[in-house]
Parts: C-alpha cells; structure tokens; sequence
C-alpha cells in the first residue's frame, strides 16, 4: 500500500473551467463529520457533512470537496452517494481501473456551486456505506478547494478513520494518490493541486 498523500482534484470532474478573472488571495479549509460518530458497520447508512470554509482574505470562486474508493467485489471499502439531503449539492463521479486489470474505482466530486466569501462556509450532505470486505478501519481522504490556486495548501486534505468493526488491526486504505493519479487520464484539462504531501 502507498502511505499518505496529497490529494487533487481534476478540474475535469467539476465540469468547470477556471475564469479568466484574476482571483485574489483565498484560504479553503474542509472539515468531514459524520453523524454516528466514525462508526459505520458494514451495510449501515451513515450520514456525512462535508463543510468547506472560505478563510479569507478574498472571495473563494467555486468549491469543492473530493474522494475516491475501489469498486471491485473483494476490493470495496466504502461508497459515497447522494441521499435526500445532498441538493443543492451535486454529486458526479469518474471511473477508472487500476492494475491488476479488472480492478476499478470512482472519483466522486462533491460540489455546492457556488462561491465563498470570507468567513463564509457550505455544508454538502451525502451518504456513505462500507463493505464486509473492508478493513477494521479505512483511513479515507477527503480534499477540498476551489477552481483556483488556494494560498495555503495545509488544510486542503483531511484523513478520516471510518471504523467497520468495534476492535481489530487497522489498515489503511488504498492511497487516493494512486486512485487520482490514474483517473488523470480521463482528465480534460489541467490538475488542480490542492496538497503537497510526498508519497511513500
């Protein structure tokens, strides 16, 4: 397993291109919560809220928050979909596979639409589930940013512990690095950098 990284989000899978307004500066920070308090037994719907904070200075042009997990039988950790409480948030994924060929996963781009004034935040609401097949505990990352450069990247990425079980061994999961890395390919344009963390 690669250790942790920095995650990055593809313009691509926000549909968006960045515009040509010269943005000043701006300060994204993310935050995950989950309603059952990090415990999601396998099957178990559990409630997620996705914040995203605009610190300042400037208004922050439009936000998102990023994941992304294997969807392979015998490969699945988690799932992460839209539920009742997503709009106006949208949730849109990308595919790809990774070796050995057979094995694939989803990048799912999380997006209120909209901008962020300073002091301001939005919460996006979404589902998540976990798989038998997964370990005791998933270390998922989540990224948060906008369409353009943000002017401190230590806050852009977040690592939550989903524990499945009550005790046993932890094992990380599959490094988003790789996931992201591949899923470059089906990008369109170019990688918005949202971390600097090395890969191991």
């Amino acid at each position: 397993m690669i250790g942790r990284f920095a995650i990055v989000l593809l313009p691509a899978l926000v549909g968006l291109v960045a515009p040509s307004t010269a943005w000043a500066l701006h300060d994204i920070a993310g935050r995950v919560e989950i309603a059952s308090g990090n415990f999601v037994p396998p099957g178990t719907l559990a409630r997620v809220a996705l914040i995203i904070t605009n610190h300042g200075p400037d208004t922050a042009p439009i936000v998102l928050a990023g994941t992304g997990y294997l969807t392979t039988l015998g490969h699945r950790t988690i799932e992460l979909f839209p539920t009742d409480e997503t709009p106006p948030c949208v949730v849109q994924y990308t595919d790809f596979s990774v070796p050995p060929p057979g094995i694939s996963g989803l990048v799912a781009s999380i997006k209120p639409f909209q901008e962020l004034g300073p002091g301001e935040s939005v919460t996006c609401i979404v589902g998540l589930i976990t798989y038998p097949e997964a370990p005791a505990t998933i270390f998922q990352e989540f990224g948060f940013g906008s369409i353009i450069d943000d002017s401190n990247l230590d806050n852009n990425t977040v690592i939550v512990p989903i524990h499945t079980r009550v005790a046993a061994v932890t094992v990380p999961s599959l490094s988003m690095l790789a996931l992201l890395a591949l899923a470059s390919g089906l990008a369109s344009f170019g990688f918005l950098a949202l971390g600097k963390g090395e890969p191991k």
